[in-house]
């Protein structure tokens, strides 16, 4: 892939798939080539044995991962409790972050009905992977969704930056 072109990805239905990738196929891939960090975001992630393992894999190469994921006290993600949602050597070894509800913007009533949806995997600030996909079975192997890969370090720097500059000002929190 040239730095200028961009894969897409898609999840069924496979009739329709044609020349694209799978999802779970292309973000294996792009974990499995990390070299040296990844920042994962999704607003839901969990039993995904394959991710896991992947995610394993890439823990005992030395790849510092850190994830950004919906609060877990939010009713409305899908993670729940992340020492329940992950695998063990993924949760010991990760770094977990939330946006708590007292950190997110609010309306002029003082009410937040915001939450953390983004999609999207940095590996080596050089990948981008953005996607409709959270990181649970259903939508990497059965849900239609549909994403992307970019090869550009300039454009993975300035997500990776994005992220980290919300955890450095505390927006983003250790779980």
């Amino acid at each position: 892939m040239k730095p200028e072109d961009l894969e897409l990805i898609w999840t069924r239905p496979e009739k329709h798939a044609g020349k694209f990738r799978r999802t779970d196929q292309a973000l294996l891939d792009v974990i499995n080539h990390d070299e040296k960090d990844l920042f994962i975001v999704s607003f839901a992630a969990f039993n995904e044995q394959t991710l896991w393992d992947t995610l394993k894999s890439a823990i005992h190469r030395g790849i510092q991962i850190t994830f950004i994921l919906e609060d877990s006290d939010d009713n409305s993600g899908l993670t729940g409790d992340i020492r329940k949602a992950f695998s063990v050597p993924v949760f010991k070894n990760a770094n977990f972050y939330q946006c708590p509800k007292e950190n997110r913007p609010k309306d002029d009533n003082g009410n937040s009905s915001v939450s953390m949806h983004a999609k999207a995997v940095v590996a080596n600030r050089r990948y981008l992977y953005i996607s409709s996909t959270n990181l649970i079975g259903s939508a990497m192997n059965q849900n239609i969704e549909l994403s992307f890969i970019f090869d550009n370090k300039s454009k993975a720097s300035d997500i990776w930056d994005l992220f980290d500059n919300m955890i450095f000002d505390h927006t983003m929190e250790l779980y």
